[in-house]
């Protein structure tokens, strides 16, 4: 069984915050997971080797132990704010916040404040993405600067932040990490046959216990990992068929993790507020939801008795074809007049379809939603006949 495919199926979805959250828990040595910091730092050897000498004071990163009871104490925060200090209007979010300090003494503990310690070693702000499009140009270095900026204010952490990106490898991850332009950063993809990789790291762990190599994990710990692995070569969808593979999205911004055409990807990315305003407008009416395929949107009635809908292709010319069914013979269609074509299907003898191609801002328009009451109506009077 694989759990995160089970929790994405259906009307279920394993979300970016999710997957943040189980980052956070391999990251953490104090976890019950049994990887101790085996995960933490095959992540920290990643970076450039002379950045590592300087973080631990020209400690060779193998030799150096991070375990819950080393002179080093990790913490692993999750869905932290940074406010820039210049930009007071910017909230930044960072998924995962992980501080490493040296102990004052051995076995001490101290505040959870994340810059609150008399050695400080490093941070590493740490954001994670599942979306290839989810990614803002600017974001990380909005993070990284509001995270040098709380840093330079307390003493000793000056120049001890550091960047980490995880993401499906693409465009907009690339443009965003090399926006950041910093020595002090990473960006790690979650999955590559040429470099290394999140998966590439866990299965290395897998194989070091295997060997005897690393202290034994936990059997429940290597089971579940494996799943995810899994989890992420299917780039966090679930291929578990069900009864029903309707899922009802509150806005567009989801569509993003879905196997979708890249270039209606980045069409979703430049007119998210469009967009968004689209699906809200058809989701307040009747209850609909809001399915999608490679490139097109369905937007149904929930109960879609006969499956009259409207459905919207997206073309490469950034505008959509519109096409409406009507699987009721008996029904009015009168208000599809305005449409460029109309058709009956001469096989059913009961579906009608109506074409044209539009823009996302004449879809915005009072006709259009005008089009789908009527269809929802149509859908109301086929239930009750129906009964």
């Amino acid at each position: 069984m694989n759990i995160f495919k089970v929790l994405s199926s259906g009307y279920g979805r394993v979300n970016e915050t999710n997957v943040s959250a189980f980052l956070g828990y391999l990251l953490n040595p104090n976890s019950d997971h049994g990887l101790n910091a085996a995960f933490l730092k095959e992540i920290l050897k990643c970076f450039d080797p002379n950045i590592l000498l300087t973080i631990f004071n020209n400690e060779k990163i193998d030799e150096i132990d991070l375990s819950t009871r080393s002179k080093y104490l990790t913490e692993v925060f999750l869905e932290k704010n940074f406010k820039n200090g210049n930009r007071v209007d910017i909230d930044n979010r960072v998924d995962i916040v992980v501080k490493i300090t040296k102990r004052v003494s051995l076995g001490t503990t101290d505040s959870d404040e994340i810059f609150n310690h008399n050695d400080p070693i490093a941070i590493f702000l740490v954001e994670v993405k599942v979306s290839e499009t989810s990614v803002r140009e600017i974001q990380l270095i909005e993070q990284y600067n509001a995270g040098i900026e709380k840093a330079k204010n307390i003493k000793g952490w000056e120049g001890k932040v550091y960047s980490i990106l995880i993401a499906l490898e693409g465009e907009n991850a690339g443009r965003a990490f090399k926006k950041l332009n910093s020595n002090n950063s990473l960006f790690l993809t979650w999955f590559s046959s040429s470099k290394k990789s999140i998966e590439t790291i866990l299965k290395d762990i897998i194989s070091y216990e295997q060997a005897s190599s690393i202290e034994p994990i936990d059997e429940y710990a290597i089971h579940t990992i494996k799943a995810f692995l899994n989890f992420i070569k299917d780039k966090f969808s679930s291929n578990i068929s069900t009864n029903s593979e309707r899922k009802k999205y509150n806005n567009f911004e989801e569509l993003l993790t879905g196997k979708i055409d890249p270039k209606f990807k980045q069409f979703i990315e430049n007119n998210r507020e469009d967009l968004n305003k689209l699906c809200e407008k058809y989701l307040n009416e009747d209850n609909t939801y809001v399915s999608f395929t490679k490139n097109m949107v369905a937007i149904k009635p929930q109960k879609a008795g006969k499956k009259n809908h409207m459905r919207f292709d997206f073309k490469s010319d950034n505008q959509f074809e519109v096409l409406c069914y009507i699987f009721n013979d008996n029904s009015d269609i009168r208000f599809l007049s305005n449409f460029d074509k109309q058709q009956k299907d001469a096989k059913s003898n009961t579906r009608y379809k109506s074409k044209g191609t539009y823009t996302l801002n004449q879809l915005l328009s009072d006709e259009f939603f005008e089009i789908f009451k009527n269809i929802v109506e149509i859908n109301k009077a086929v239930i009750l006949n129906d009964k």
